[in-house]
């Protein structure tokens, strides 16, 4: 779920959209998922802007995510309450919802967040020699959580303890990459870059991302 949810997605549809647009609507939804005690809705939104892309199962995984992620922090807080308060099975449900929504917006604003606008930032800012990490990273990071997903996948059908596993993955993730780094990266990572990115902007996304905040300034006034 958390490889499809974060990493499964090109450097395409909304992170094609404005940079200025992005910006608005994650603070939008932030400040949304602050004030609103109902926070719900951003989860029906999101799997809704998901469904436009990146698509089925990138929406199917977020909502997994989200709701699972939900319903443990309210078996927790529930677990707690028999001892102190005692909550209600709709309270439980309440807070199981808006954990859901917060965790929804949350993995949103990261996926349509751009490397390369990243590298951009950083390389204006006269980083020039640090801008190349986030490119770096957006390729290390799905590489280990797709070897940690094949090596649980393993494990299971060989009944084997998941205790054993990170560490294997790790191991061999170290050994692998680090001979990737030493002679990939190894002097990219110390030259200082010489030119920004070029990203190709789509208004249509562009244009969605605002919709949206209008959207959520709208809900959080009436909600």
């Amino acid at each position: 779920m958390i490889y499809r949810s974060f990493f499964a997605v090109g450097d395409t549809g909304y992170r094609r959209a404005h940079f200025l647009s992005k910006v608005v609507f994650i603070l939008s939804i932030v400040l949304y998922t602050v004030k609103s005690p109902v926070k719900a809705p951003i989860l029906v939104l999101v799997i809704f802007l998901g469904l436009i892309y990146p698509g089925k199962d990138w929406a199917t995984s977020v909502l997994e995510l989200s709701l699972f992620t939900g319903f443990v922090v309210a078996l927790v807080v529930y677990s707690f309450s028999l001892i102190t308060t005692g909550a209600t099975p709709l309270q439980v449900l309440e807070v199981a919802m808006n954990i859901a929504g917060a965790v929804s917006a949350a993995v949103f604003s990261f996926t349509i967040i751009s490397p390369a606008e990243i590298y951009n930032t950083i390389y204006l800012l006269q980083g020039r020699r640090a801008a190349t990490l986030p490119l770096l990273l957006w390729v290390l990071i799905p590489r280990y959580l797709k070897d940690a997903l094949d090596s649980f996948t393993i494990g299971n059908l060989r009944v084997e303890y998941y205790g054993k596993r990170p560490l294997r993955v790790t191991i061999r993730q170290l050994l692998e990459v680090g001979d990737y780094f030493e002679e990939y990266c190894y002097w990219r990572l110390r030259t200082p870059v010489k030119a920004t990115i070029t990203i190709e902007r789509s208004y249509k996304y562009t244009l969605i991302l605002l919709a949206t905040t209008l959207l959520l300034t709208f809900l959080k006034y009436i909600i």
